[in-house]
Formats: C-alpha cells, structure tokens, sequence
C-alpha cells in the first residue's frame, strides 16, 4: 500500500429490563433492591464483555498480519493477487498472494524460478524494486524481515525497531536500487539509503501522506496526500515542482509514466493524470462507480491500465483518459495489473485468484498464469 486499510464496523446493544414485585411489608421492599442490585450487576457485566469484545478486536486490527489491500477482505480468496512484480531479465514476474509462498513465475511458461515462503507474514509482506532485481520480505511484525540486493547480499531488519510505533504502510525503491522511499502509517514520507534503512537521509518529505513513488528514472517523486493532493517533487533538490488537489478523496494507486506523468487511482473510481508542467491542466475522468486498485502505464506512456473493484481492467487513452477497450473475465477485484514484453503484453492478477495475460489486441485473455 497501498493506502490499502480493512475497516472493521464494531456495534453492540444490549437491552435489559428489569423489575421487582413490591411486596407487603420490609421484605417486599428487600427483595426489589436486591433484584435491581442483581440487575445492574448484570449491565455491568454485560458492558464488560462488549468493551472486551472491541477491546480485542481493536487489537487484532492493529496486528493484521495482511491488511494488503483497501479491498474488503471478505472479496480476497486465499490465493487472491495482491502485488505483481514484473523482472524483466528473467521474463518473468513476482507473484505475492493472500497467502502461501512468494513466487518468481516465468511469465511464457509458467515455470517456478524461485520460490520462498515468510513466516507469520506482516503488511506490506513484500515488495521489489523496478527491476525486481532487489526486493525487501516483511515477517513476524517486522522483526524478522530481509532485504534481498541484487548483487547477491541477503540483510537481515528489524523494522520493528528501527521504526518502533511508526509503521511503514508502503515502500517505493528508487530505479537505482540505492534508495526506499517509506510512506508510514502516520502519513510521513522519509527517504532511506539501503546501505542503512536505520539512518535518516534528511527530514520527511510529507506529514500526510498514504502513497509515494519514485518516477521511472528516479528524478522525480509523487506523494499522494490525505486531502485527495499530487505533489510533486524534485528527488534531489526535494524542490516541489507542482501541487494539485484534483479529487477530494483517497488515492489508493500510483503509476508513473516514462514522460514523468503520473496518474492516480481514487477510491470513488476516478482516475487523474498529472505532468510536473503547470501550464499543462491535469486530465481527470471518473471511470469507474468504485475504487481503482491498481494503475500501469504502457512503456511508451500512451496507454494506462486501470484494474477496478469492479472486476475489470480498463484500458485508457494516457492523454485524454478516454475508454479504448475493456478487459473482463475475473470474478474479483482486479488488484494489480502490469505491462511486459515491452508492452506487448498486460497481466492482471484478481483477487479471485488467477492472473491473466492479454494481448495487444482483443477482449479475451490469450492464457492464464497458474
């Protein structure tokens, strides 16, 4: 996340009458006090066991050990997609679902390259660089975590304590593979090198955020705010070079385009594309009655992909965001959804569990990832 978080709706009532027959005499009005005694002895306890109740799941909120998606998870199967990682050297994808192993699955055969398994799986679970060449697992609450580098080295975190209450709630490694951008629960955004996550590099970069990405060459930075907000930034100088409050509502998904546009998905289904030029007006269209889980531009930044909660992928004109074609087939929500081959092929992966590969043209899957 994404700003991906369940909502838990806990209501209680509890209804209690009681009475006491007023008998003749002192032992009459003995017996009615003792059976009011009684009575609100039982409210009390009553009251007891509901704040216990929320207490309890209150708790269980906070240690979620998958809260992947905004999505309710009544929809998410246990082999429902929730993050898809294209490798492009290997041709091949990282598959990270509900539950079970994280996979590297060669996307023309379906071959597992790689394969491993994290105990007592924590929110964000995992996440892989541009390149899928370097990529970070999240276990036991953070304690237990590791950093995987592309030159082979396997470093051991301990995000707890790094972080301590301050939870990260979504990573964004930079193309160069030397930084992570960390948007944490509180809505700050940090940057840190992966040399050492420990370390800060500067102060935070947002006090309000729920998603940040870095652009596809690493130059730019898009932070996603509370308020509905894009803010770009200059990843160097961290100079804002635009502000724009487009939707009045949560962004939920990020993408960057090779032209250093940015579009984003919102939960009311709109869908606004954004360049760092103010002269240019940002393009904005509602496409959807629900959230946009996930975005993805074509590699040469004319064609986004829009997977929706309602269990179809749009394909939109990156210009004017006009509809070209639909893409349906899965019975859940479309959660990601990824450009390879150098376009030529789309994945999209459901939270009903499968993964599917379209082609360039046509409204039917050439095949499915399993």
């Amino acid at each position: 996340m994404s700003a991906d978080r369940l909502n838990h709706d806990v209501s209680g009532t509890y209804v209690s009458t009681a009475s006491g027959a007023q008998g003749p005499g002192a032992t009459g009005g003995i017996r009615a006090m003792l059976q009011g005694v009684v009575a609100w002895g039982r409210e009390l306890l009553m009251i007891g066991f509901v704040f216990a109740g929320i207490v309890c799941l209150g708790s269980g909120m906070t240690q979620s050990t998958d809260p992947e998606s905004p999505v309710a998870a009544s929809s998410t199967s246990e082999s429902g997609v929730i993050r898809l990682f294209p490798m492009e050297s290997e041709n091949a994808v990282w598959i990270v679902r509900a539950h079970g192993p994280i996979r590297l699955v060669a996307i023309s055969s379906g071959e597992v390259l790689r394969s491993f398994d994290i105990s007592s799986r924590c929110y964000p679970t995992f996440t892989a660089s541009p390149d899928g060449e370097t990529y970070l697992s999240v276990s036991e609450l953070g304690n237990n975590s590791v950093l995987y580098r592309s030159i082979g080295e396997a470093n051991a975190l301990n995000l707890r304590e790094t972080f301590g209450s301050q939870w990260p709630a979504d990573f964004s490694f930079a193309p160069d593979n030397e930084k992570l951008l960390i948007t944490m629960s509180s809505g700050e955004v940090i940057e840190r090198s992966l040399d050492d996550i420990s370390c800060p590099q500067g102060g935070n970069l947002s006090e309000s955020a729920l998603l940040a990405k870095y652009s596809p060459d690493g130059s730019r930075i898009v932070i996603a705010g509370t308020d509905g907000s894009l803010t770009i930034l200059d990843a160097k100088t961290k100079a804002c070079l635009r502000h724009e409050i487009c939707v009045t509502d949560r962004a939920i998904s990020l993408a960057w385009s090779h032209r250093n546009t940015v579009a984003a998905g919102y939960l009311n289904g709109t869908v606004v594309c954004l360049s760092e030029d103010a002269s240019q007006l940002p393009v904005k269209e509602k496409i959807a009655s629900d959230q946009i889980c996930s975005l993805a531009f074509s590699p040469d930044g004319s064609v986004i992909a829009a997977g929706g909660f309602n269990k179809n992928c749009q394909l939109l004109n990156a210009d004017t965001l006009e509809q070209i074609r639909v893409l349906k087939g899965h019975t859940g929500a479309v959660r990601q959804v990824c450009f390879v081959h150098n376009g030529e092929r789309l994945l999209t992966g459901g939270l009903d569990g499968s993964i599917k590969v379209w082609g360039a043209s046509g409204s039917t899957p050439i095949y499915e990832l399993n």
